[in-house]
């Protein structure tokens, strides 16, 4: 009697773990063997950038495009590096979990209105100018983005979950939407009009001549410099303090 009991709840809980893995796909798991190697894609007619996983994305502008990853040789195979609706997209294909010595990539392109980070990966620029048009920076998970020296007319921060986003240059308008534990560092971007809205923890650092709109929900914190006209709406215990 025990032992049909046994096999009973064995047989149960190995159903149990079947239906939980319907439609779900295991992830191959796969070692890098040490030898770098530099490979160059021929992808072009993109003016935006996205970047999932655990890559580290250097990006200038340039007259030309060009896409170079340089990784372990025997992990080439498994990226998934394309371009679709003008957005340069970079990750690893989906049933495959690397162990990568090196995972980078080197991107030039001639325009740029977006950076996309999904995950931890880590995207830098040294200096950007968008030549008019409205750049859109977004971090979803623990990611980070850094653009310096950066030119814009109307520039839009996303922070999702605990990522950060540092940027520096001008810019006339900012509009920053942080929820969670995220980081705007952007106290060297100077602008004319900001506008933040956070949920949760997260903080803000900003540059504001002209006007700041604050909207905190919870125990955010956005710091300034300049001398602009305040607003801020909060509910919780959310301030907005000089830097």
């Amino acid at each position: 009697m025990k032992t049909k009991l046994i096999g009973t709840v064995i047989f149960a809980a190995a159903v149990f773990f079947l239906l939980s893995c319907t439609g779900c796909e295991l992830l191959h798991i796969v070692d890098g063997n040490g030898n770098i190697a530099t490979k160059s894609f021929d992808l072009k007619n993109f003016t935006a950038i996205s970047c999932s996983g655990s890559w580290t994305v250097n990006v200038e502008q340039g007259d030309t495009f060009a896409v170079k990853v340089t990784s372990d040789e025997n992990l080439f195979p498994f990226f998934d590096i394309y371009v679709s609706s003008g957005i340069l997209h970079i990750k690893v294909k989906s049933t495959y979990n690397l162990k990568s010595t090196k995972q980078e990539v080197s991107v030039t392109l001639p325009d740029l209105k977006g950076l996309y980070v999904s995950g931890s990966a880590k995207v830098f620029m040294p200096k950007c100018n968008t030549k008019g048009m409205d750049l859109m920076l977004s971090v979803s998970g623990s990611g980070k983005i850094k653009v310096e020296n950066l030119t814009v007319e109307k520039t839009e921060l996303k922070i999702a979950g605990s990522g950060t986003v540092s940027v520096s240059g001008k810019a006339e308008n900012i509009n920053a939407f942080i929820s969670g534990s995220g980081k705007m560092k952007a106290a060297e971007l100077e602008a004319n009009d900001v506008s933040v809205d956070i949920s949760g923890s997260g903080s803000a650092e900003v540059w504001a001549k002209n006007t700041l709109n604050g909207v905190v929900s919870g125990s955010g914190i956005i710091y300034y410099k300049g001398s602009p006209r305040i607003t801020l709406r909060s509910s919780g215990s959310g301030k907005i303090r000089p830097l």
